[in-house]
């Protein structure tokens, strides 16, 4: 099951971090339609508020499609993107919230 979790920031409750965990998920269970969705309710009634993103345990084709279409973002939204194949940008997330939040 794919899932996305949110944590508001201390101090910051109009910034968000997301938390994408796809262990187990193969690029099949990700449904292109919920992610259109999300991403225009997120647009339209959050933008800008985007704090972090972070994908671990993502799939090798996500990860590889994501080292290409960064290429085409703006540097301050890439900034905000983490895409992991395993855990190790768990320690970044850290930084912004409590290990509680997770």
């Amino acid at each position: 099951e794919y899932i996305v979790n949110n944590m508001l920031l201390p101090g910051q409750i109009e910034n968000w971090v997301f938390l994408h965990d796809l262990q187990d998920v193969g690029i099949t269970d990700i449904s292109m339609d919920t992610i259109k969705k999300v991403n225009n309710v997120m647009s339209s009634n959050y933008g800008g508020k985007l704090y972090r993103n972070y994908i671990i345990n993502a799939p090798m084709l996500i990860s590889g499609i994501w080292s290409v279409v960064k290429l085409f973002i703006d540097p301050v939204t890439v900034e905000k993107i983490s895409v992991d194949k395993g855990i190790s940008s768990l320690s970044k997330l850290f930084e912004f919230c409590d290990k509680g939040q997770v």
